[in-house]
């Protein structure tokens, strides 16, 4: 795995769909280590980065300019996620899971299907959508800046 990113590196954001354990991040972060170490695109090597933001979120980083991801590495990334997602209990795609971070920085889930009628002013919004490396400090957002903000408060 590369250590530096460029920053129009495309970003690949995975999240659980429960509050997970330090521990279980720890198992995690081992298995998509191991898995970033042998990801090939057209039988070569894809140098990747992984973060992971809050211990919560897991951030899979290629420069594209380096690396020709094809369709079917990608679909090789889906899998993997799928197979841990599978193993660990986790669902990695179940977009009606919104990560939000408290006042007190504390990430927390909500179901986009069981909104409260009253949201707190001071949540943050991940913004899973974000798509290259130079956006990553922009994963978190008021609800107001938010690309989905309608599709979360039709849902209020």
């Amino acid at each position: 795995m590369n250590t530096t990113v460029s920053p129009n590196a495309k970003i690949w954001i995975f999240f659980p769909d429960r509050i997970i354990t330090k521990e279980e991040n720890l198992l995690l972060m081992e298995e998509i280590h191991q898995f970033l170490k042998q990801w090939s695109s057209h039988g070569k090597p894809v140098e990747s980065i992984l973060a992971n933001p809050d211990n919560f979120f897991y951030v899979i980083a290629v420069d594209t300019t380096k690396n020709h991801i094809g369709g079917c590495a990608q679909d090789e990334l889906n899998r993997f996620f799928k197979t841990l997602g599978s193993k660990y209990n986790i669902d990695f795609f179940n977009r009606f899971m919104i990560p939000v971070k408290n006042e007190q920085g504390k990430v927390e889930l909500i179901n986009l299907k069981q909104i409260p009628a009253i949201l707190p002013d001071n949540l943050l919004w991940a913004n899973t959508l974000i798509n290259q490396w130079k956006d990553l400090d922009k994963l978190y957002l008021p609800l107001q800046q938010h690309p989905l903000k309608n599709l979360i408060l039709q849902n209020v």
